[in-house]
């Protein structure tokens, strides 16, 4: 398209923010949510958090209180004042479970999470790698913790699109892979998909790579 055209440019945006949308709420990735938390011991469950979209949140804490779990939404319907209690509930284990969306990006301390379940993760190397960051502060009560980030990797597309979706999922993959204790197991997983489309490669490059990789392509369309 013609670079000079803003109105496709801003269609093709308008376009991207409906896939990313469509990708974060991915039916398959609630499903597997419940799935995981149907095989847990109730009681073996606490200090997890669980990382959802917009519109999801009321649903995904209904379905997990369903379960036996103890569990809290934290988003911005919780006003300040119950904030402090809620966190505090968390950390002594009252609370086993909190869903939240991005508030608790927001300078909020959980230091006590054990696990973590991405849902809807951003494309923005600096967000995740700060989400993942404060699931991995130490705690005098953790020396380990457990990230699940979902992945999105689509079935009967063409070969343009799915490396397209897969080229925004696999810097996440790549960088939270490369410190955790089971990196070689989760590649072999990864592997099994992408060797299909010969696109192996995609789990290597890291989100800074790519994201150099785009601003750079970006300036060549545009004659910087």
């Amino acid at each position: 398209m013609s670079k000079e055209d803003k109105n496709n440019d801003e269609d093709i945006e308008e376009l991207n923010r409906k896939r990313s949308l469509i990708l974060s709420k991915a039916t398959s990735k609630f499903e597997k949510l419940l799935e995981m938390f149907g095989k847990k011991n109730v009681e073996d469950v606490s200090h997890t958090l669980i990382y959802c979209a917009p519109g999801q949140i009321d649903e995904i804490t209904f379905e997990i209180s369903k379960l036996g779990f103890r569990v809290h939404k934290f988003n911005s319907d919780v006003d300040l004042k119950n904030r402090g209690k809620i966190l505090k509930a968390f950390e002594s284990g009252q609370i086993q479970v909190l869903v939240a969306i991005k508030c608790l990006d927001e300078g909020v301390d959980v230091p006590s999470t054990k696990a973590a379940y991405f849902l809807a993760s951003t494309s923005n190397p600096r967000e995740f790698v700060q989400r993942r960051g404060r699931i991995l502060r130490k705690s005098a009560s953790k020396n380990i913790a457990e990230i699940y980030d979902f992945v999105i990797l689509p079935q009967n597309v063409s070969e343009g699109t799915f490396k397209s979706i897969v080229s925004k999922e696999m810097p996440r993959f790549a960088e939270f892979s490369r410190y955790s204790i089971n990196e070689y197991s989760a590649r072999e997983i990864i592997r099994n998909h992408l060797i299909i489309h010969d696109l192996e490669y995609l789990m290597d490059k890291l989100p800074w790579e790519v994201y150099n990789e785009m601003k750079e392509n970006w300036s060549e369309m545009n004659g910087y």
